[in-house]
């Protein structure tokens, strides 16, 4: 049976790593988020290595609330400063890959503006300036948004038009809703992986309609019925195999202990120096042909058996449809 491969379609959408629709939240549930990263700022200036996983959570919860942030200046700032908290325990614990990856988050975050990084020392000043510098050489790339209707595009947070300008590489947070509120708003998480890419979002996300189902094309012999466990053509080319099999195997039998020439071993004993030894080879062909041919005979009757129900499914299932 052939398999039927099915077509990776390449799109710059493929960049495109979740999707989900956005849940309300109220004004309180954003208060809340943002006094819970306020205090495990304080806990992670008091012992860095150990809070700072209290942080991470309380930061992933605060960027869901990405209409909030648009409006509140001063809970950007906070989410920025939290970010750099974060590299600098990440740094201070010895993950010098983590610290990268905070780092790289809160320059991206900042879209340009310049960070509070002054708060937390030469050393961290000094590693933001690196991350800095590898971000600038890694390139840009770009996100649009393809609104269907008027819609607000916010990214990590923070408005934006209906392409982002140039982005520095890396993962960004992508809020989207209508103007009117009808559509409902969605999110999606967008990774920009190589200098110059563009990764288009359309809004509103339309799933696709369902295909009709119909069944898969099976590539069969044109001998073969619907269904069969083997072409009939092979099924009887066994039993005949099997068949010849039996029938070579009885005249081995027949030949063992006789002379060569048709002699008699007892009465020609003198004129028969050897006699035929077979009866091994011709067991074995016996039971070989034996096999062959009871496994023809099963197939064959299963396939018959079958094919007839199928054509008599077939001709009810027509007689209903014409009445």
């Amino acid at each position: 049976m052939s398999s039927l491969l099915p077509t990776l379609l390449g799109s710059l959408v493929a960049s495109v790593l979740t999707f989900a629709p956005a849940q309300p939240a109220d004004d309180s549930s954003y208060a809340a988020a943002l006094a819970e990263v306020e205090a495990a700022n304080v806990d992670v200036n008091r012992d860095p290595k150990g809070e700072y996983p209290a942080l991470e959570a309380a930061v992933e919860r605060l960027t869901g609330f990405a209409p909030q942030l648009a409006g509140d200046e001063a809970g950007r700032e906070l989410l920025a400063l939290a970010l750099l908290n974060l590299a600098r325990a990440r740094l201070l614990d010895g993950d010098e890959a983590g610290a990268a990856a905070k780092m790289d988050e809160a320059i991206r975050f900042a879209r340009g503006r310049e960070l509070p990084i002054d708060r937390f020392g030469p050393t961290l000043a000094e590693f933001h300036e690196g991350r800095r510098n590898a971000l600038k050489a890694g390139g840009r790339g770009e996100i649009q948004v393809d609104c269907a209707t008027d819609c607000v595009v916010l990214i990590d947070g923070q408005s934006s038009g209906a392409s982002s300008g140039p982005l520095y590489l890396g993962s960004y947070r992508v809020y989207v809703e209508d103007s009117e509120g009808k559509l409902g708003a969605e999110r999606h998480e967008i990774n920009l992986d190589q200098s110059g890419e563009v990764v288009t979002i359309a809004y509103p996300r339309v799933a696709a309609e369902p295909a009709e189902r119909r069944p898969l094309p099976v590539v069969r012999d044109s001998t073969s019925a619907p269904g069969r466990i083997l072409p009939r053509w092979a099924e009887i080319s066994v039993m005949v195999v099997g068949a010849s099999a039996l029938a070579a195997g009885g005249v081995l039998l027949g030949f063992d202990g006789r002379c060569p020439g048709g002699l008699d071993p007892v009465a020609d004993a003198a004129d028969c120096p050897e006699v035929y030894e077979s009866s091994t080879s011709g067991f074995v062909a016996l039971g070989l042909g034996a096999a062959l041919l009871a496994t023809g005979t099963v197939v064959l009757t299963i396939d018959e058996v079958r094919g007839a129900r199928q054509r008599g499914t077939r001709a009810m299932l027509s007689w209903q449809m014409r009445f």
